[in-house]
């Protein structure tokens, strides 16, 4: 509160409102720490023809408070055309994992694969150095779920790992099949999302999107591996062009256990994920509750849990919880799921 900002940020949203003396804007602003909202009073019009959603910005401005949150309040806003010699890093949130450790654990779920096709069409995957430069990158979404950088690689190692301990429970679902799925179902991200300083999509992500693009490159990998069998090609396609599963956002839905499985498992991890976003959020640790969150059709509950157990044996409470990894810089510290 108070703070005298004059700094670059991207432009994530930008409208025009309206009161009783013409035009003001909205904003929403970001960087890699995170992004606030942001209104301008004076000058709106003006800046509006210059500045658009995604663009990079030099920002003047004092903090203050709305409705309980920080707000900023701009004096001066002007679009930056050039950014070659800016760290892409400095505007976007990035993955509190390391995308090395991430990579090698999914290479451990490829190694463990007893299926040849299966292996060696993922092990082409790993080898096209180009290409794993920007999945390593990548973030898993726009502004939904895993939108930050690496954050395509986490969810897809997630997905993974939960596909894998979730398999045996069903002894009729091929594992080998279901963790080569898991593993290449969002690859079309890649393609259809820009992530340079800011989350938006390209051309390529508008017109054709990512199943399309993901379908593509598929084939692709498949292609060079020697005899690759037509009917598991089929198969693999089907997880993919389904894994949304329905048919507004799929050309078809599930259809065989492993392309079910897939579809609910990625759902599942993209969910969490996005409701952990919205339950952190909030800078008032008193508050118990998250704003309504549109796309879930509710809001959240974020008070903590109460320690309602008995102390373990080294004298801490034992409340049930069992993280998922512990994180010291960046590197993971605990096994991930197998």
């Amino acid at each position: 509160m108070g703070d005298q900002i004059e700094d670059l940020f991207v432009v994530s949203r930008i409208s025009v409102g309206y009161y009783d003396r013409g035009e003001y804007l909205r904003l929403r602003l970001a960087d890699s720490t995170g992004k606030i909202s942001a209104v301008m009073w004076q000058g709106a019009t003006e800046a509006y023809e210059s500045v658009r959603s995604g663009d990079l910005a030099r920002v003047e401005g004092r903090v203050e408070a709305y409705r309980g949150e920080l707000q900023l309040k701009v004096v001066y806003l002007s679009r930056i055309d050039s950014y070659e010699d800016l760290n892409p890093e400095d505007f976007l949130p990035k993955s509190r994992f390391s995308s090395t450790e991430l990579i090698e654990r999914l290479r451990q779920f490829v190694d463990e694969i007893r299926n040849e096709y299966c292996r060696n069409i993922l092990e082409v995957f790993l080898a096209d150095e180009e290409f794993q430069n920007l999945f390593r990158r990548a973030p898993g979404g726009k502004m939904w779920h895993h939108a930050v950088i690496g954050g395509l690689l986490e969810h897809t190692l997630w997905v993974t790992g939960l596909c894998r301990a979730i398999a045996p429970f069903y002894p009729k679902i091929d594992r080998d099949l279901l963790t080569t799925g898991a593993v290449l179902h969002d690859i079309g991200k890649v393609q259809e999302l820009r992530y340079d300083i800011a989350f938006d999509y390209t051309n390529q992500g508008r017109l054709l999107g990512h199943v399309i693009l993901g379908d593509e490159l598929l084939r692709r990998y498949a292609a060079q591996v020697e005899g690759f069998p037509d009917e598991l090609l089929m198969r693999l396609r089907h997880m993919l062009i389904s894994h949304h599963g329905d048919i507004e956002r799929s050309p078809v839905l599930p259809m065989t256990l492993e392309a079910s499985l897939l579809h609910y498992i990625d759902n599942l991890d993209a969910q969490i994920n996005a409701s952990i976003r919205e339950m952190e959020k909030s800078s008032d640790p008193t508050r118990e509750w998250t704003d309504y969150v549109n796309l879930l059709g509710r809001s959240l509950f974020t008070k903590p849990i109460p320690r309602w157990h008995a102390p373990d044996s080294d004298g801490e409470p034992d409340n049930g919880r069992t993280d998922r990894a512990e994180v010291d810089n960046g590197e993971i510290e605990t096994e991930l799921p197998d």
